[in-house]
């Protein structure tokens, strides 16, 4: 029965993440703690959203932005490191209520604010490039950060979508090696059935979404992406209410 409900979880997730670009942690996110416990699940996050993100990558390269990428790629990367030193001394449950207000505040100021000039610049993307790395190690998802800059930019959504797999696959890579540095975290042992749903699953999931995407218009993709990010950062403030 959980093996079933990990592949269903999976398959969502994969499907989400291949319409909007992101996505697969807050659905699987959730199950993987509540099986393995808060610091293993979120390292298992990161393991299955590189893997589905290098599977994504290979069929949306065409569209990956890859100007973007190289200001958005290495600014994550460094913040990485601060964030595994704050998950090492602060409470994470306090650093998850915080992040997930900050993902809600900011987003909200980037619709609010739909009407002013795009945001643009070489600043903007390294900031929330920064910002995402910090998170995809305190919170176990780098996704919601980066929509906000995706909705202030005006970023087109396909376009958005295609380059956050390569930068998700690199910041899932850091966030992995750091921690099995610099934490106590382990990789679970879900065993062979696991970790086979959890492959068939990002298989499933990519063919699906990938059939969802073709009918939908970059108007209603990037309705999808805001509201993900809206319960991201929700997700996130509950989870670390929930576990003070």
């Amino acid at each position: 029965m959980t093996t079933a409900l990990l592949l269903a979880v999976v398959v969502l997730g994969a499907a989400l993440q291949r319409v909007s670009g992101m996505g697969f942690a807050l659905v699987v996110g959730p199950l993987l703690v509540l099986l393995v416990g808060p610091v293993d699940g979120v390292l298992l996050v990161n393991l299955c959203g590189l893997l589905f993100s290098l599977l994504m990558l290979a069929t949306t390269r065409g569209a990956v932005d890859w100007r973007r990428l190289a200001l958005l790629a290495p600014s994550a990367l460094v913040g990485i490191v601060p964030g595994a030193l704050l998950l090492a001394a602060v409470s994470a449950p306090v650093l998850e209520i915080v992040v997930g207000v900050l993902v809600m505040a900011g987003m909200s100021a980037a619709l609010l604010a739909r009407h002013a000039p795009a945001l643009d610049g070489r600043f903007a993307p390294v900031v929330a490039g920064a910002v995402s790395g910090a998170m995809s190690v305190t919170a176990g998802t780098s996704g919601p950060a980066l929509a906000v800059y995706a909705v202030a930019s005006r970023w087109d959504p396909r376009s958005f979508a295609a380059t956050a797999q390569p930068y998700f696959v690199m910041v899932a890579a850091g966030s992995v090696t750091v921690k099995l540095l610099l934490t106590d975290a382990r990789l679970p042992a879900l065993g062979a059935w696991g970790y086979g749903g959890i492959a068939a699953g990002c298989v499933v999931g990519l063919f699906v979404g990938r059939a969802l995407a073709g009918r939908l218009s970059p108007g209603r993709t990037r309705a999808v992406l805001v509201v993900v990010a809206f319960a991201g950062g929700l997700a996130t403030a509950v989870r670390g209410v929930a576990s003070l």
